[in-house]
């Protein structure tokens, strides 16, 4: 039986952002769920702590935006140094965008995501199969090689589309 400490970085919570305030770390609770039932021992925190009756094989550290790295850096200082015995493995969106940056803060493990384009790609059967005009823009982005320049003009039109659906 593995002992699996998965971790949240203690991320500020601004009180008045709408965008930021109910995150919920949902790859650490489906890792929670994965470990449980295989039968292993698992705590899921928020911050840094020290467990005097639980040491871990494995600790997964989630992180969030690329500009809170610095709170995923803190919790592999603290907890390499709380449990040198633990690997210590980085997962989340900030790993998964700047990989190499993110093994600078001394984890043992980073675990890339997939992108969001590769997520497209697989979930694209409804859209790639539409006739709709509604799916056009996204069906010629996936089939057809773009420049930046493209890329940046339909990253544009698709977070507008998103304001819309978002009311933002």
């Amino acid at each position: 039986m593995m002992r699996i400490l998965l971790v949240e970085p203690n991320f500020p919570i601004p009180p008045k952002s709408k965008n930021h305030r109910d995150f919920l770390p949902v790859g650490l609770l489906k890792l929670a769920s994965y470990h449980r039932a295989k039968g292993d021992g698992v705590k899921l925190i928020r911050g840094s702590q020290q467990f005097p009756d639980f040491y871990p094989n494995q600790i997964k550290i989630t992180s969030l935006f690329t500009y809170w790295s610095n709170y995923v850096w803190e919790s592999v200082k603290f907890y390499k140094e709380a449990y040198p015995k633990a690997k210590v493995i980085v997962g989340g969106i900030y790993a998964s965008l700047m990989p190499e940056h993110c093994k600078q803060s001394g984890c043992d493990e980073v675990f890339e995501g997939e992108t969001a384009m590769d997520i497209a790609k697989q979930s694209s059967k409804h859209f790639m199969s539409s006739t709709d005009e509604a799916h056009k823009p996204m069906r010629d982005m996936m089939t057809t090689s773009h420049s930046k320049e493209e890329e940046k003009k339909w990253w544009y039109w698709f977070n507008g589309e998103w304001d819309k659906r978002d009311g933002s």
